[in-house]
C-alpha cells in the first residue's frame, strides 16, 4: 500500500519541479544609458528679472532646453510653458 501512495506523491512532485528549470528566462538586454550631461545644464535653472518696467518677471531655463516665462500681473503670476531652442 506504501509503494502505491509515493507514486502519485513523486508525479505531484516532478510536475511542480519541472517548471522551475524553465520559468526563468534570460533577462540580458543591453541597457544603453546615456551619461551625456543634457545640451544646457550650465544655463539651467531660474532667473529673476529686477526691471520694473518688464512684462515678465522671471525665465527658468530647464537643462533639455526647454523654458518657462512668469508674466508679471497685478494680483498673481501667469506662467506659460513653450518648447523651444535657446
Amino acid at each position: 500500500m506504501k509503494k502505491y501512495c509515493k507514486i502519485p506523491f513523486l508525479v505531484l512532485l516532478a510536475v511542480l519541479t519541472v517548471p522551475c528549470f524553465f520559468s526563468c528566462s534570460d533577462d540580458t538586454e543591453d541597457v544603453v544609458v546615456n551619461m551625456n550631461p543634457p545640451q544646457y545644464e550650465s544655463v539651467s535653472g531660474k532667473y529673476e528679472i529686477t526691471d520694473s518696467s518688464s512684462p515678465y518677471a522671471s525665465i527658468e531655463l530647464g537643462a533639455s532646453g526647454d523654458y518657462v516665462v512668469i508674466k508679471r500681473s497685478s494680483g498673481y503670476a501667469v506662467s506659460s510653458l513653450q518648447k523651444g531652442n535657446l
